[in-house]
């Protein structure tokens, strides 16, 4: 399931006000979503925004187009469960390094 949504999932930058330049923000979300026994999925929604629009709408579509997923294994359902809640947390990580050339 992680590689699938992970397939689907991107980056975009954000575009600073004043610059107009392109941006890649550090940023966390959580979103829930449920998925039927049959792996279809049956809804989603963001539990915890990242504060950036952007990122989380990338988040939510890429379980999306991941849909639909594998059949639910009986063993994870719940009895009397018409499917699996679960709760993803997506991390945008924006890394920056300084290498001295000069040695």
């Amino acid at each position: 399931m992680r590689r699938l949504i992970k397939a689907n999932w991107g980056y975009p930058c954000v575009k600073n006000a004043s610059t107009r330049e392109c941006e890649y923000k550090s940023a966390t979300l959580v979103v829930a979503f449920g998925i039927l026994k049959n792996g279809q999925l049956q809804v989603v929604e963001v539990r915890r925004s990242s504060g950036l629009p952007i990122y989380d709408d990338y988040a939510v579509n890429a379980i999306k187009l991941a849909s639909p997923f594998p059949e639910v294994p009986a063993a994870m359902m719940t009895r009397g469960s018409a499917g699996l809640p679960i709760m993803a947390t997506f991390n945008y990580v924006s890394e920056t390094s300084l290498v001295n050339l000069l040695r």
